[in-house]
């Protein structure tokens, strides 16, 4: 079909765009979209002070890092998370490693096991 020789019925038909006969871009942005959405990898971050230092810890995957305020070792701990998920994926293992620490599938985003009750216990 050349694009300058289109019909209306084939611009429908073909959804193509009413003045310049080429798919509408809504079209080929949403198809793009669906073909680069990325997994994401949604786990708990928490931040402890440890000395001098902020502490960032992943429970969920057992990656740490530290930085000397709360917002650095939120970055190193993002920066720590993905540096281990990159070395999963080029393993081929990340799957593996997600379903032992509990993850679930959950349309494109891979989620933690969530607790039912959280508590602190004293023992001795």
């Amino acid at each position: 079909m050349d694009w300058w020789r289109s019909s209306e019925a084939e611009k429908q038909e073909n959804n193509m765009d009413d003045t310049i006969c080429r798919p509408k871009l809504s079209e080929r942005f949403n198809n793009m979209e669906r073909k680069t959405m990325k997994t994401q990898i949604v786990a708990r971050a928490e931040i402890f002070r440890e000395g001098d230092l902020s502490v960032g810890v992943c429970p969920d995957l057992e990656v740490s890092s530290f930085g000397e305020t709360v917002a650095e070792a939120r970055q190193s701990l993002r920066e720590a998370l993905e540096a281990f998920v990159q070395a999963c994926e080029q393993m081929g293992t990340l799957t593996e490693v997600l379903e032992e620490a509990g993850f679930a599938q959950e349309n494109q985003n891979w989620m933690p096991r969530q607790p039912i009750a959280a508590e602190l216990v004293a023992v001795g």
